[in-house]
């Protein structure tokens, strides 16, 4: 029980870490199609980069979940 409660829980984070995730993702893209400074624009791809990563974490999550299924 207490493995699928956390295979459960695996899954239900994932998924709920990816709408913020892609919120935040189509945020930073808009910001850097506008005219900005060099720091910011270096901010912004920084940004993107980090949040990139942590999507294919949180689709690797879900893939973990849905294989243990």
């Amino acid at each position: 029980a207490a493995l699928v409660a956390q295979r459960r829980f695996l899954a239900d984070a994932a998924h709920e870490l990816r709408t913020p995730i892609a919120r935040a993702r189509g945020a930073g893209e808009l910001a850097l199609s506008l005219p900005a400074g060099a720091d910011d624009r270096d901010a912004l791809e920084r940004t993107q980069r980090e949040l990139e990563v942590m999507s294919r974490l949180v689709d690797e999550l879900l893939e973990l979940a849905r294989s243990d299924a």
